[in-house]
């Protein structure tokens, strides 16, 4: 009897043999997730993740503020948060598609090698080994592609945010693989799988806490999904609350005109600084003959009057140009982007946990289909 690692390494090279003759399934592998990427990087901006410095964010609002509005609003969160969406819903698209099939299309070898000696764990490991392996290369071309246009945060949380983003991106995928892999057990027929992946894809989608708000049985259904604990990963790695915090709105508030008046004192129009008068006096001027004379002069005397006042209200228009107002207001999240390591292991342990229960389903799906 052969045992069931020999069987599982057996099983490993046969599959790899299938998937290298398979060049559309082969290209598929290898080609789609640097496509998606270059598809984002269309809509993206360079600062999307990472932000901009405080002088740039104050350049930018000005210039806007030059223009004809009254206001400019710097926030990239919203974007940063849809470019993370993209990036999880991209990884668990991948990885569900790139199973779903596996079981399906070779049901009837299946059950010709399981009524002989074919183990459900190698069997299963086969394919989840393969297909995480070439996730392992996708998810490095899609952030290399995406690495392109939009700069990567440098910092994560314990590691490089990149590492973390790409152990995120791969755990995403590798629990999708399971889910494609319960998907492909489940389903009666080949026909029916695009209608179950098409109902996984917009619950995904829906329940991820990205796009909807979560009322009530709606958050308890958003802990059931990939996309949920993958854009909290993500978003922990970005640095979330970082970048919520960039967010502010500048006002140019109007001119201000008022009238201003007050009490001013000022001279009476009737008083005058100083009183002449003039004097007649009588000046002895001696003659050379020897005679002296008595001539007439006037004489000024002049007089310093008091200040006499009146007081008179005086009123004069002022303009005031008002400094600008920064007004910050973050966005209210949906999902926890807690930035700790306790935070960031939890929502990887979770996407194993599915990784798992996925995997134990499947083998319990199979197994019940055993024939005898």
């Amino acid at each position: 009897k052969v045992s069931a690692l020999r069987q599982a390494v057996v099983l490993t090279r046969r599959y790899l043999d299938l998937v290298f003759r398979d060049k559309l399934l082969l290209t598929v592998l290898m080609a789609i997730m640097p496509i998606i990427a270059m598809l984002l990087l269309i809509i993206s901006k360079r600062n999307w993740l990472v932000g901009d410095s405080p002088t740039e964010i104050t350049r930018q609002l000005n210039l806007d503020l030059a223009g004809p509005g009254s206001s400019a609003t710097y926030a990239i969160v919203g974007n940063s948060q849809l470019l993370l969406f993209m990036m999880s819903l991209a990884a668990v698209l991948l990885g569900i598609f790139a199973a779903v099939y596996e079981i399906i299309k070779e049901r009837s070898v299946y059950r010709r090698e399981r009524m002989v000696s074919l183990r459900l764990v190698p069997y299963l490991g086969s394919k989840a080994v393969v297909l995480t392996a070439f996730a392992l290369v996708q998810c490095l071309l899609f952030l290399v592609v995406i690495g392109l246009k939009v700069d990567l945060p440098d910092e994560g949380v314990f590691l490089p945010a990149t590492v973390e983003m790409y152990i995120t991106l791969v755990l995403s995928t590798a629990a999708a693989i399971m889910l494609g892999l319960l998907i492909s057990a489940v389903v009666p027929n080949s026909n029916t799988v695009i209608y179950v992946v098409l109902l996984v894809l917009f619950f995904q989608i829906i329940f991820a806490g990205v796009i909807f708000n979560l009322p009530g049985i709606a958050g308890s259904l958003s802990n059931l999904t990939l996309t949920r604990w993958s854009m909290e990963a993500l978003g922990t790695s970005a640095n979330m609350e970082y970048l919520n915090g960039l967010t502010r709105t500048r006002f140019l508030p109007e001119e201000i005109t008022k009238e201003i008046s007050m009490n001013v004192e000022r001279p009476a129009d009737d008083w005058e600084p100083v009183t002449v008068i003039t004097e007649t006096r009588e000046v002895a001027v001696p003659c050379p003959s020897g005679v002296v004379l008595t001539v007439p002069i006037t004489v000024p005397q002049v007089t310093e009057n008091e200040m006499v006042t009146v007081t008179e209200t005086v009123t004069k228009s002022v303009t005031v140009n008002p400094e600008p107002l920064d007004v910050f207001k973050q966005q209210e999240f949906r999902i926890d982007y807690d930035r700790s390591i306790a935070h960031l292991f939890k929502d990887w342990l979770i996407l194993m946990g599915f990784g798992a229960v996925f995997g134990l389903a499947t083998a319990l799906v199979l197994k019940s289909k055993d024939v005898g």
